[in-house]
C-alpha cells in the first residue's frame, strides 16, 4: 500500500479524482489496479499486483497524476510568488506578465530555449515526484513542495524572465506606435496620399503617381521618429514613411507582415488596401 499525506484539500481532491478515475478505467479494460480510498488528510492506494507491476505501471501513473496536480493548483501562485519575490510590478504589471507567461507554457510563443524549459519543468517534476514514490510508501505532499522542487522552479524562473523580457518589449513597441500615432496628428502632411505596391520590393508614389526615390522619402526624415536603431538610411521603413504624414495610405499587392501589421497600428483609418 501507498500513501499521500495531502492536508490541502483541492490537491487532495485533485489527486483522489484523478486517480481513482484512472484506477475506475483499467478495472472497465480488466486491469485490477487496487482500491483507492481518501480518509481524512491521507489518500491511499492499496495496489493488488506484482511488485514489478508496481515499479513499471503504479510509480509511474501516480508519479504523473502528483505532477499534473502540482501543476493544476500550484504553478500560477508558484509564478506569482517568484515574480514578486524578483521584481517590482504593480498588479496590473504582474497580470500582463502572468499572461504571458502562461500563453509560454501554452506552446502559444514558441522558441528552442523555451520549449525546452516548458518540456524540463514538468519532466523534472514528473522524475522528483517518482524517484520519492519509488523510495518509500508515503509521499508527504507539502514537504515536497518545499524541498524537491528547486529544478522545477529553476526552469520556471527562466520562462518568467522570457515573459519579463517580452512585456517590456511590448511596452516600448506600444509606446512607439503611441509616438508615431502622435506624430501623424500634430503634423502637416509632406503627401496628401501614399501608396506603397509590392509585393517584393516595396515602390512608393503619391497620389499623383509619382515614384518617390529613396532620396524623396528620406529627405523628410524626422529625427524624432528614427526607431530601427542601428539600422542603414536604405533599410528605414517605417519611420520615413510616417515622417511623410500622408492623408490617406494605400498598400497594393502587400503581404500582411509584422511590419505591415504595425503600419496598420499606426495609420488606423488612414491606411486602406487595393
Amino acid at each position: 500500500m501507498v500513501a499521500i499525506e495531502c492536508k490541502p484539500l483541492e490537491d487532495r481532491r485533485f489527486i483522489h479524482g484523478c486517480l481513482d478515475g484512472s484506477v475506475r478505467r483499467f478495472r472497465e479494460h480488466g486491469i485490477d489496479f487496487g482500491e483507492v480510498a481518501c480518509k481524512e488528510d491521507c489518500i491511499s492506494l492499496a495496489f493488488s499486483g506484482a511488485p514489478r507491476e508496481w515499479e513499471h505501471g503504479g510509480v509511474p501513473l501516480l508519479s504523473a497524476i502528483i505532477t499534473d496536480c502540482i501543476i493544476a493548483t500550484r504553478e500560477d501562485t508558484c509564478l506569482k510568488d517568484m515574480l514578486q519575490k524578483k521584481y517590482q510590478f504593480d498588479d496590473v504589471e504582474s497580470i500582463s506578465v502572468l499572461t504571458i507567461a502562461c500563453s509560454i507554457i501554452a506552446g502559444d510563443r514558441p522558441g528552442p530555449v523555451l520549449n525546452t524549459s516548458v518540456a524540463a519543468r514538468k519532466q523534472l517534476l514528473f522524475s522528483e515526484v517518482k524517484e520519492q514514490l519509488e523510495d518509500r510508501n508515503t509521499f508527504h505532499f507539502e514537504p515536497f513542495l518545499t524541498f524537491r522542487t528547486s529544478r522545477y522552479q529553476q526552469q520556471l524562473m527562466i520562462i518568467l524572465e522570457a515573459a519579463v523580457e517580452e512585456y517590456h518589449l511590448e511596452q516600448k513597441y506600444q509606446l512607439m506606435i503611441e509616438r508615431m500615432r502622435h506624430f501623424l496628428r500634430t503634423s502637416a502632411p509632406v503627401v496628401e496620399t501614399l501608396t506603397i505596391t509590392g509585393p517584393k520590393t516595396w515602390v512608393y508614389s503619391d497620389g499623383a503617381g509619382r515614384i518617390l526615390s529613396e532620396h524623396d522619402r528620406l529627405v523628410h526624415l524626422s529625427s524624432e521618429l528614427m526607431i530601427e536603431e542601428g539600422a542603414a538610411e536604405r533599410e528605414l521603413l517605417i519611420s520615413p514613411i510616417v515622417s511623410l504624414a500622408p492623408k490617406r495610405l494605400f498598400l497594393k499587392q502587400v503581404e500582411e507582415t509584422p511590419l505591415v501589421r504595425t503600419l496598420m497600428s499606426i495609420f488606423q483609418e488612414r491606411l486602406s488596401w487595393l
